[in-house]
């Protein structure tokens, strides 16, 4: 099933004009490939701040009818008790 931003990638971009290139192991790989000129990625801003402000990359502005969200995950340790900060954080996420 495609997540959001497939889906806005090819709604936005025409595979058979932009094809697909390789993978990359990072965002950060991502993003300086992009740097050098090698295509177009969709990254989180963190990601990319660095580099637009050195002026290596820049934002595009997104449709504004379009929302663009990526899934979040909780992970723990199995077999050891969350710490009272990790409980507290998760109450935070969980019971806003």
């Amino acid at each position: 099933m495609l997540n959001n931003i497939s889906r806005l990638c090819s709604k936005w971009l025409n595979p058979t004009l932009l094809p697909a290139g390789p993978q990359l192991g990072s965002n950060e790989a991502i993003a300086r490939a992009v740097a050098q000129g090698m295509g177009v990625a969709l990254l989180p801003n963190v990601v990319t701040e660095d580099l637009v402000q050195l002026g290596k990359l820049i934002r595009l502005s997104e449709k504004k009818s379009d929302t663009l969200s990526r899934p979040l995950y909780q992970l723990h340790y199995k077999d050891r008790p969350s710490s009272p900060a990790a409980q507290a954080f998760e109450k935070s996420l969980f019971n806003a």
